[in-house]
């Protein structure tokens, strides 16, 4: 039996010392499947390509002694690309055209071609792999590196940079794996269109034109993305998107001062989070009076009925959603740092949001979780605001001035008054039926309290602190079933004197069939400590003192200047103290009322006020 032919390796070498003087000439021979072809180090001014018929060809650069790379000038297409025997090879004007086979490619510069750089494009399928290892794609027309149809692809070492689209790009590629890539100053920094699964570490994009990661993947699919740093991109930072059943596990991302958003994370079914620093993304301008969120846009849209403009920094379409160990903070007009909106259910652990224009918002069409989470300082609505609201009040946003530090509409406040109002009519035209039993007015719906317990909490808070935003501090409306411990809101609601008499300024608004809030502290707020709309509702250890110096009006007087303000209709209160506030103390209407060891002394008005439902 003869034995199995050796793989060759063919020399490339203008000086006339290897097997060729020209790449093409090398890729024009008599080579067969497993076999190498070696450039020396040169300025190779050709466009080069290949059609491998389903071989396995190693292209490997040899750098000179001080470590360039040998260089493939495409010559901005002033010279033709070799062309198939079936006809032209599809690319366009590139420098490497590398044409259905596995092909293993190491050591190159590709550059000055009129479209795409270096090119892989497999028509064949059926297990087609490409490794690109340690190449630079620079100063190409289109794409640095476009690599296309293959099985799988493996990038390693790669800096693409000054390219007139991505720099680097994959389309309908199965498996793409990306480690230790550079890519900076092009249109696109790193682009993966259509892709099952994806790998990716240890990426930089900086000063790109538009995103510096983007990633969309078919359905079914999943991103494991860590170690990404984004910089001063011309729109969002990192793009991941998904569909149906995508699943996403990001970790460790830095973006800061990215024009649109720090991070978008957009359609997946369920998705993990952690260990992000978003600081200082989007571009301050001026909004008009026409700006509001879009349901129908995916990417929640925010410029003047615009879709998909760029508001969102997080997006989840599923049901379950984690985010741990993240920072977001001194962002501006278009960018927010997290931005969470229609996950099911989701929980959000040791996120710190300091001086977002857009505050922390969320929404929230299932079970919600929110521990160990701080937004302090922010200039729009307010820290944190989870709502759970039919589609016609769908995320309250309003607008911002240039600034950003106050509304220049009411819309905002028209639309959370309205959503709190929504729960007080359902309040006060509920029938008590016994503590444990209510039954909805005009709706004859028996609400048993002992079911939606049993049924465990929509929106959970859990050491969460929102201290000295412009406005409200905490906004959690219309789920059926809240528990809220360990919380501080302080200091809120400083910009609410254009809207004297709303609860904007209040340090925590809730408003549920089920509030049970323990280890409140809401102080020295603009408008009221607290103000709630239940059921039933259950406050323990609390203190709601120094609020509502902001919040006086001609209309409401002084309601929203109290410490704790309720409209419920079973109250329960232990250990609630609500000392030194510009209205009442507590002020609180309910059929059914249990005040134990509470105290209200020196407010301006009445101390503990009850009355009954309106």
């Amino acid at each position: 039996m003869a034995a199995p032919a050796m793989a060759a390796t063919w020399v490339v070498n203008p000086n006339g010392t290897g097997d060729f003087t020209t790449i093409q000439a090398a890729m024009d021979s008599e080579w067969t499947s497993g076999d190498t072809i070696k450039i020396a180090y040169a300025v190779y001014r050709e466009p080069v390509a290949v059609d491998a018929k389903g071989w396995d060809l190693t292209i490997a650069g040899v750098p000179s002694p001080t470590g360039d790379l040998p260089v493939i000038d495409g010559m901005n297409g002033t010279i033709e690309l070799p062309g198939l025997v079936d006809g032209d090879y599809g690319c366009g004007n590139c420098s490497m055209y590398l044409y259905d086979g596995n092909f293993i490619v190491s050591n190159l510069l590709v550059t000055n071609a009129l479209y795409n750089g270096l090119v892989a494009h497999s028509d064949i399928g059926g297990g087609q792999t490409v490794q690109i290892t340690d190449v630079v794609a620079a100063e190409n027309g289109r794409h640095g590196i476009n690599i296309i149809g293959y099985d799988e692809a493996v990038l390693t070492g790669i800096a693409a940079y000054d390219n007139g689209w991505a720099g680097i790009h994959t389309k309908s590629t199965d498996y793409v794996e990306g480690t230790d890539l550079y890519c900076y100053d092009n249109g696109d920094g790193l682009q993966i269109c259509g892709s099952d699964e994806v790998h990716l570490s240890f990426v930089e994009a900086t000063g790109n034109g538009w995103h510096g990661v983007n990633v969309h993947l078919r359905d079914s699919s999943t991103a494991l993305i860590s170690d990404i740093l984004v910089t001063d991109n011309g729109y969002d930072g990192l793009f991941v998107k998904g569909s149906d059943l995508s699943t996403a596990d990001i970790s460790r991302v830095v973006s800061t001062g990215n024009g649109g958003d720090g991070m978008v994370l957009n359609g997946f079914d369920t998705f993990t989070v952690n260990e992000l620093i978003l600081d200082g993304n989007g571009v301050e301008h001026d909004l008009g009076p026409g700006s509001v969120l879009s349901t129908d846009c995916r990417n929640a849209a925010i410029e003047n009925g615009e879709e998909c403009s760029g508001m969102s920094s997080l997006f989840a379409d599923g049901d379950a959603a984690v985010m741990t160990n993240s920072v977001a903070h001194d962002l501006r007009g278009e960018g927010n740092g997290l931005f969470v909106v229609c996950c099911g259910d989701g929980l959000i652990d040791d996120v710190e949001a300091e001086q977002p224009v857009g505050g922390y918002p969320r929404r929230c069409d299932r079970r919600c979780g929110h521990l160990r989470l701080y937004a302090d300082t922010n200039g729009y609505l307010g820290g944190i605001l989870t709502m759970s609201l039919s589609d016609e009040l769908f995320m309250p946003m309003g607008v911002w001035s240039d600034t950003g530090a106050k509304m220049e509409s009411g819309a905002m406040v028209n639309t959370f008054e309205t959503a709190f109002t929504q729960m007080i009519a359902s309040v006060v035209n509920a029938t008590v039926v016994s503590e444990n039993e209510f039954v909805l007015g005009g709706e004859n719906v028996s609400i048993l309290v002992e079911d939606v317990i049993a049924d465990g909490p929509d929106v959970t808070l859990s050491s969460v602190g929102a201290n000295n935003n412009g406005y409200a501090g905490i906004g959690v409306i219309a789920p059926p079933y809240v528990i809220a411990s360990d919380i501080i809101a302080d200091e809120n609601g400083e910009s609410t004197t254009d809207f004297a008499g709303t609860l904007t300024g209040a340090g925590l608004v809730g408003a549920s069939f089920v509030g049970e809030y323990s280890d409140i502290e809401a102080s020295d707020n603009g408008g009221a400590g607290m103000a709630a709309a239940s059921l039933a509702l259950g406050i323990g250890d609390a203190m709601f003192t120094g609020n509502g110096a902001n919040a006086f009006s001609e209309i409401h007087g002084p309601l929203f200047q109290t410490g704790l303000l309720t409209v419920s209709l079973v109250n329960e209160f232990l250990n609630v103290h609500a000392d030194d506030n510009a209205g009442s103390g507590i002020l609180m209407t309910s059929v059914i009322t249990g005040c134990y060891k509470c105290t209200a002394s020196g407010n301006e008005y009445g101390g503990i006020v009850t009355a009954d439902p309106p």
